[in-house]
């Protein structure tokens, strides 16, 4: 395509092997901002050493080449010529990542990536990343979900393979906010591998203050339809094993009145 950088190699012809640092425009570009090669111009042509412009744009890198070889042939300059043409940097060829990773950035699409590589590549995830991760892939309008587990055994499964111009969007966890009669009232992250249950939120708030009223204890939560429903919890009966321990959901606030 236009923009593209393409490396030109030809056996025995030095003057027709490119060597010229090409700057680049390429987010993320693994070259530094430069590659070495020649770019395809706006017309999808490149200018070459006794062929002149040669039109390329809808090639393969192996069509390239064996078009090199036949202008070389046809026109008495290579008796034998033996060309090899290689991408080497695109602007377009690019799968995007946001979220939370730690260098959200294009991530140049070169050889067959798959979702750990292109997500090692931006750094890794950041300590709020759900591990509920969404791919758009261009002309689908499907979006393709994928859970990282923390079992080893199904890295296989979820690392799916990648094609340019897909867009990896990395969620962060959702939050519960404990407040009340406790040590510390906070924000606590939701972890994508363990549950944040009721009992856990109040340890993660430094615990609680005396007075607490422990029968009285409510989870505002927050419905699909933008509604508020009240769950009486009686943290007393949970804490001597008569009830069950409740599972916060993002957003739900906590709340441990007093006596």
């Amino acid at each position: 395509k236009p923009g593209d950088i393409i490396a030109i190699m030809t056996y025995g012809a030095p003057e027709l092997t490119t060597s010229t640092m090409t700057s680049v425009q390429s987010p993320g570009s693994p070259n530094g901002g430069s590659a070495n090669g020649i770019k395809v111009g706006a017309q999808g042509e490149i200018a070459l050493p006794y062929l002149g412009m040669v039109k390329v744009a809808g090639m393969t890198p192996e069509e390239a080449a064996l078009l090199l070889e036949k202008e070389l042939k046809e026109k008495g300059i290579l008796v034998d010529p033996q060309v090899t043409v290689a991408l080497v940097d695109s602007p377009t060829r690019v799968i995007t990542v946001v979220g939370e990773v730690q260098k959200p950035a294009p991530v140049p699409a070169y050889g067959q990536l798959r979702l750990l590589d292109v997500i090692s590549a931006c750094g890794g995830l950041t300590p709020l990343a759900s591990h509920d991760i969404t791919v758009r892939r261009p002309g689908d309008p499907n979006p393709i979900t994928v859970i990282l587990g923390s079992d080893p055994k199904n890295t296989d499964e979820s690392n799916i393979p990648l094609m340019a111009g897909d867009t990896v969007i990395v969620p962060r966890v959702g939050n519960v906010f404990v407040v009340g009669q406790v040590k510390t009232p906070s924000s606590i992250p939701l972890s994508s591998n363990m549950p944040v249950t009721v009992m856990r939120a109040i340890a993660m708030a430094g615990g609680l203050n005396f007075g607490a009223a422990l029968s009285k204890v409510v989870i505002i939560r927050r419905t699909a339809n933008d509604e508020h429903v009240e769950i009486q919890l009686d943290l007393k009966k949970v804490m001597n094993g008569k009830a069950k321990d409740v599972a916060q959901n993002s957003d739900d606030v906590l709340l441990i009145p007093s006596n």
